[in-house]
């Protein structure tokens, strides 16, 4: 890959995590961090940071040994990869009830990067809906991505994602 890429991309992701270890939480409608578990190929740990109302950050670190990835094919000698991805993403609350539950719908704009010995790199779209319990400090959510690999070269995908989140 060529160093102004790898560059480029390395900067997306630190910025990125400036930002989301930087941001205040003013009025947000969880507090904290949200770690918790995403399942499906790959499968990993994923992260949220509400930048405020409606706004997240939302981070997956992944991992796969299955050669493909959002049916990506994946080749080289090794099958196993690191998937990184850093999305931006926006909260339309569908429901707000006595109960405190609430169903947001998000749509968003990011970036991922498969690191293997041949990187892929490009942008997703995540799409996807959440359930906020109540008092409870706890999100699952589906998501539905796609996307296209710009690097090396243009190929689209979709992807999909289950899982939850536990906020501390």
């Amino acid at each position: 890959m060529k160093t102004y890429i790898k560059k480029f991309l390395f900067s997306i992701f630190l910025i990125g995590g400036i930002c989301w270890v930087t941001v205040d939480m003013a009025s947000a409608q969880r507090d904290g961090l949200g770690v918790g578990i995403v399942v499906g190929d790959p499968t990993g740990l994923s992260l949220k940071k509400f930048l405020s109302g409606n706004g997240a950050l939302q981070a997956g670190m992944t991992w796969s040994r299955s050669g493909t990835n959002l049916g990506i094919p994946i080749s080289g000698s090794s099958t196993s990869f690191f998937y990184l991805q850093l999305d931006y993403i926006y909260h339309v609350y569908l429901t707000s009830g006595r109960t405190g539950l609430q169903i947001p719908f998000y749509i968003g704009l990011g970036g991922f990067n498969i690191f293997r010995e041949s990187p892929i790199g490009g942008l997703r779209l995540p799409l996807g809906l959440a359930l906020h319990l109540g008092s409870l400090p706890l999100d699952i959510f589906f998501e539905v991505t796609p996307g296209v690999a710009v690097y090396p070269e243009a190929q689209t995908y979709t992807g999909l994602a289950l899982g939850a989140r536990f906020y501390f």
